[in-house]
């Protein structure tokens, strides 16, 4: 039974023909939160329609990549896309979003876990995971589900003085 806090949620994957609904929720997401995607808004909502189309296609329909979206009463709130690593074979996690009425009650949670279990299922050796060192409560997300600090960091694109914390979460773990 889920925490008073908590929201429950249904996650599903973005579906083919969506593409107008994950440009509208990434454009809010970077609206919200424009340092979080390394991506002026600008640039991204000038972006021709089939850019949408490639997007969705790149994080769904391939093998090893998948995006889902959190829907509250039928109503998208958030999403998440994990995408295989060319280097590593390591699915890779990003685009985390969760509308801002919604945060704090588990939502994000409910996503990172939907794509751990979908990664596990796919074998996955590890997930992998760039996060914001300035967000100790993201970081703090991703620890309580079993990612661990791997030691690199990188500059934050467009915020040279924030960094981004690699983590990673090896094989099957219990959440």
């Amino acid at each position: 039974m889920a925490d008073d806090w908590q929201l429950d949620v249904e996650v599903r994957p973005l579906g083919r023909g969506e593409e107008a609904l994950q440009e509208a929720l990434r454009l809010a997401a970077m609206e919200e939160a424009p340092d979080a995607f390394g991506e002026p808004l600008d640039k991204v909502s000038n972006h021709p329609d089939n850019y949408w189309q490639r997007l969705r296609e790149s994080v769904t329909g391939r093998a090893g990549q998948m995006s889902m979206l959190a829907c509250a009463d039928s109503r998208p709130i958030g999403f998440i896309y994990g995408v295989r690593s060319k280097d590593y074979g390591e699915l890779r996690l990003g685009g985390v979003w969760v509308e801002s009425r919604y945060r704090q009650r588990g939502v994000g949670r409910q996503l990172v876990q939907a794509l751990i279990e979908w990664a596990e299922s796919k074998g996955f050796p590890s997930i992998g995971l760039w996060a914001p060192e300035h967000r100790p409560e993201v970081v703090a997300l991703y620890r309580s589900l079993g990612f661990e600090t791997a030691g690199a960091t990188r500059p934050l694109p467009g915020d040279e003085s924030r960094q981004l914390l690699e983590m990673r979460r090896d094989g099957e773990r219990p959440a």
